[in-house]
């Protein structure tokens, strides 16, 4: 695709958004797909961060940064290496009961691409520390509601 670098900044691969546009283009599909993964990672930390609009809101507010802007910003944490700030109020989720969906976050965040992992592997990483039934391997319906039922909100 020649689209690459299209996209919101705060969900760009480290590799798309740091490289020149011919660079990005001659990219394998391969490594397209671990550039997917990089941006569903993104994804997975938002999910486990309610209430931000993106990845890396809190450095934008921090430094008074504008939509327009992002980019510039996004660049240098990314050259930095830098991960977005957790909200502090969920990080108690994210070490137990959203485990598994923010260690598929910081597995896919890999700045390096090669060790991002596959779709298949975020698939083993999100069930991996869901409850289940011993006999059928599947989630029985009251563990899905013990769950899903945690509040998060005051």
């Amino acid at each position: 695709t020649k689209n690459v670098g299209r996209g919101t900044p705060a969900f760009m691969a480290p590799e798309v958004l740091l490289s020149e546009k011919e660079e990005a283009i001659a990219m394998s599909f391969s490594q397209l797909k671990k550039v997917d993964i990089w941006a569903l990672g993104l994804l997975f930390f938002c999910v486990v961060n309610p209430g931000l609009t993106s990845a890396y809101t809190y450095e934008f507010k921090a430094k008074g940064v504008f939509p327009g802007n992002q980019i510039c910003h996004v660049k240098g944490m990314m050259s930095r290496k830098q991960l977005p700030q957790t909200v502090p109020q969920f990080q108690p989720f994210q070490s137990t009961i959203w485990r598994n969906i923010f260690d598929a976050f910081e597995r896919c965040a890999a700045f390096e691409i090669e060790k991002r992992p596959t779709a298949g592997e975020v698939l083993e990483i999100l069930a991996y520390s869901l409850p289940t039934d011993s006999s059928t391997g599947k989630m029985t319906d009251e563990e899905v509601m013990k769950h899903n039922s945690v509040k998060v909100c005051n």
